[in-house]
């Protein structure tokens, strides 16, 4: 599938800021599996309520990329679904938002019974509101006053559909979340827990697997895990042994969509019913602060910014020694080490066996 890359920048936005998002926009797009033709960043004076862009700007695009020959426009900015017929009219191809790309990745990389549920229940409510006009010509057909036409007739029914398959799969959800809590109680009662969390590609389920000799799948992949995944790890210390449940999670990422947060609500669950956070950063990316802020943010979201946490970067093995140096006088409280090549893992360990220590004592 051949895809033009679009980011649209208005007034006097930062370029720098639509750059890195663009770039994770490249990355998205390459985890879908789709072969990127171009990118572009095309600046606006204001949005046009029609197409976002403006007629003058689609026409320039049809121009310069001869869209006739692209499967697909994806862009970065949420429009509505009437700016994306409207493009998709002047361009005769598909046009994709990023929210929609990330559904798509969603769907995947989904495994489980429960995975599925949550990525069909975030598809289908992000695509009720988007159920609009599309019966408008056809209603035309038969007019009158309290009449309705064969279209409008057809898109009420997709609404019923649509909210009844949304009512069916929450329900569902809500008793796998009921018994989920409950594994979870008893778990918190007779184990110590632990959560990974951090933006995705941090290198998670890399440090899951280095910490515990688990066989998770690692991919140098954005949403590569959807599904959590728990092992015992155990601590050996001066105080004798601690088991610990350590709990591999779902990547975080900027602007992560509503409609996903509110369908993997019991899978981000598991990072605020437990004792301590382990916030994994990807050191090597050069807008490593931009995501430490949104893992930040999207634990607030979830009320699960007051569980203890330890920040630790990851992937040190690829600095450069002034980038490290660097980092360490930064962050001098956070832990530094690779997953990869397991430096700094006993460090690592030895926190967490500590913070339990502490933990009984008080």
């Amino acid at each position: 599938m051949k895809v033009l890359l679009l980011s649209i920048v208005e007034g006097k936005e930062n370029p720098l800021f639509h750059q890195v998002a663009m770039e994770e926009l490249e990355d998205l797009t390459k985890t879908a599996g789709y072969d990127i033709v171009d990118k572009v960043i095309i600046p606006i004076r204001a949005i046009d309520p029609k197409t976002y862009l403006g007629r003058g700007k689609v026409e320039e695009l049809v121009h310069f990329y001869d869209t006739s020959h692209l499967d697909a426009i994806i862009i970065q900015q949420e429009i509505s679904a009437s700016q994306v017929r409207a493009i998709e009219e002047q361009t005769l191809c598909e046009v994709i938002t990023r929210t929609e790309l990330i559904l798509r990745i969603f769907a995947l990389h989904a495994q489980t019974r429960i995975a599925k549920m949550q990525v069909e229940l975030a598809q289908l409510n992000y695509l009720l509101p988007r159920l609009v006009g599309k019966g408008k010509e056809m209603s035309r057909i038969r007019g009158g006053i309290g009449m309705r036409g064969p279209g409008e007739q057809k898109l009420e029914m997709e609404r019923r559909l649509v909210r009844r398959r949304i009512y069916q799969i929450s329900q569902r959800l809500e008793a796998l979340e009921k018994g989920m809590r409950e594994r979870r109680k008893r778990r918190r009662r007779l184990h110590h827990s632990v959560a990974l969390v951090g933006y995705t590609n941090a290198g998670k389920s890399s440090l899951f697997n280095a910490l515990t000799h688990a066989q998770v799948c690692v991919e140098d992949k954005l949403f590569a895990t959807l599904d959590t995944t728990s092992r015992r790890l155990w601590l050996t210390g001066e105080r004798g042994d601690i088991q610990v449940i350590l709990t591999d999670t779902v990547g975080f990422i900027q602007d992560l969509p509503h409609t996903l947060v509110e369908s993997f609500r019991s899978t981000l669950l598991e990072t605020i019913d437990t004792d301590l956070i382990i916030h994994v950063v990807n050191s090597v990316h050069p807008a490593y602060l931009q995501q430490i802020e949104t893992v930040r943010q999207t634990l607030s979201e979830i009320q699960a910014d007051t569980v203890p946490h330890i920040l630790c970067f990851n992937k040190i093995d690829l600095l450069e020694t002034e980038q490290y140096l660097d980092l360490r006088r930064r962050f001098p409280s956070a832990y530094f080490l690779s997953a990869k090549t397991k430096e700094n893992l006993s460090l690592l360990r030895e926190a967490i066996y500590q913070f339990f220590v502490q933990k009984e004592s008080s």
